[in-house]
């Protein structure tokens, strides 16, 4: 069973040196399994014409320590067609209960398609 949750995330990115940043705004979606206590917030995402950049945090709410802990980030367009998809572990890798791992900026290639949804999954093992 998975629980899906909705945020609006604010994307600031630059466009070059001439140009001010522009502002998006873009949807995501938690599709993590719901009997796993791991929980990912996104706290930032930008975007630089090829590459959407993403920081968050994974908090382990549970009483068992997670030795491996990764994101999976899926970027879709504004129709929903699929843009790109990457894992990144989380630093440290693993996570004890009631600590915290990191995401700091990461990486989805976009070949300059313009996001506007992320959907992300935690994945951990014990």
């Amino acid at each position: 069973m998975t629980k899906v949750l909705y945020a609006i995330i604010v994307v600031v990115f630059p466009i070059n040196a001439a140009n001010a940043a522009e502002l998006i705004t873009t949807q995501s979606a938690d599709v993590t399994s719901k009997d796993l206590p791991l929980k990912f917030v996104l706290e930032k995402t930008t975007w630089d014409r090829d590459d959407i950049l993403i920081w968050g945090t994974v908090k382990n709410t549970g009483s068992a320590k997670y030795r491996i802990v990764k994101v999976i980030f899926t970027v879709r367009t504004p129709k929903g067609e699929f843009i790109g998809r990457k894992t990144w572990h989380v630093e440290p890798n693993e996570v004890g209960p009631r600590q915290v791992g990191y995401i700091e900026k990461k990486f989805v290639e976009c070949e300059g398609r313009k996001p506007s949804k992320i959907e992300y999954s935690v994945i951990g093992e014990q």
